[in-house]
């Protein structure tokens, strides 16, 4: 039976939960920070809208004279220390992932590759087997963000929602509704993203895998010369002009 029957098909969580401990054993301590700095900045959000709130709070009262312009002045720069505080935040917590993934994707590489030496030589002759391989080395890069993405979900998302939770339940009860259904579609827009990629890569990474091949026999160190010897150019070029018209 070919290795790749035994393949089980995964959905979404389970997809997550499955590559998670992956991921984070890749950086312990990066996967920590930037999720730690995602639920500061999320948190960081909501401040920013309260702290707007009481600038302008402060100007009407003004206008009405019931507060000097000493008190505008202190909203004012309280609401830019916040902005600074959420730029400096929003900066350093998209730079920290783009680290993180460098490496996750160099452990899951590793993995690959170690999965790829106990398939038997045999397999490799199965294009379904070469199919699969294809997917994992292109997917390895998706599956860190893929991670991140619903990592960001917990940390940024959660504390950013639960706090404009607090704050429009403060002003009115039934604006605290309004969060569930803007989180909801957030969530769900993860989710169905997901599931999008899976099939178009299910019907890509065939077609992919041809032109690669195609495109190494042109230009490749390996095949260049012996393409070139052969004559067999124009014959290549033409292969891969339509499975690039196909993919």
């Amino acid at each position: 039976m070919i290795a790749h029957s035994n393949v089980k098909k995964l959905n979404v969580f389970r997809a997550f939960f499955r590559l998670l401990p992956i991921v984070y054993k890749s950086a312990p301590l990066l996967f920590i920070i930037s999720q730690v700095l995602g639920i500061f900045h999320g948190i960081s959000w909501g401040v920013n809208t309260l702290f707007t709130q009481k600038f302008f709070d402060s100007a009407a009262k003004m206008v009405e004279k019931k507060i000097g312009i000493s008190a505008v002045i202190i909203s004012l720069i309280m609401l830019g220390l916040i902005n600074i505080i959420n730029q400096v935040l929003n900066g350093v917590g998209n730079f920290i992932p783009m680290v993180f993934s460098d490496k996750a994707r160099g452990k899951l590489s590793i993995k690959i590759n170690e999965k790829m030496g106990k398939i038997p030589p045999i397999y490799f002759e199965d294009t379904k087997m070469l199919d699969n391989i294809n997917k994992a080395e292109n997917g390895k890069d998706n599956a860190v963000w893929f991670v991140l993405t619903f990592m960001i979900v917990f940390s940024f998302y959660i504390p950013y929602f639960t706090f404009m939770a607090f704050y429009l339940f403060s002003l009115k009860p039934i604006l605290a509704i309004a969060i569930v259904i803007i989180f909801i579609p957030t969530a769900l827009t993860q989710i169905i993203r997901t599931k999008v990629f899976k099939k178009l890569e299910d019907k890509s990474a065939p077609v992919r895998r041809e032109f690669e091949y195609y495109e190494n026999c042109i230009v490749g160190r390996e095949y260049f010369k012996e393409t070139r010897i052969l004559g067999a150019f124009s014959f290549f070029k033409k292969l891969y002009k339509e499975s690039i018209i196909l993919l």
